[in-house]
């Protein structure tokens, strides 16, 4: 699968230096996941830096408060980790 991906440098235009911004407020450990990326990126080209920023800032920070521990890509992709981590009744 991962070959039929295209890679994130052949995507950016010039949303580069953004998604350089958004990739700077990503745990250090995670700031290598290219599948956070292309998520980003394309949250990015669909609602700007300013929404994609507040929405990454909101997801962390719901991560954090209950201690999630994997990777954000898997806890931002669908709402699978994060109701796991609230409870399924939030």
């Amino acid at each position: 699968m991962a070959d039929n991906l295209i890679p994130i440098d052949d995507t950016l235009g010039g949303l580069a230096e953004e998604l350089q911004k958004l990739m700077k407020l990503v745990d250090p450990h995670q700031r290598d996941d290219k599948e956070l990326a292309r998520l980003l990126l394309i949250r990015l080209k669909i609602d700007g830096l300013e929404r994609t920023r507040a929405y990454l800032v909101e997801k962390t920070r719901a991560a954090d408060a209950c201690g999630y521990t994997g990777r954000l890509y898997d806890y931002l992709k669908d709402d699978t980790e994060a109701r796991s981590c609230q409870g399924e009744g939030s």
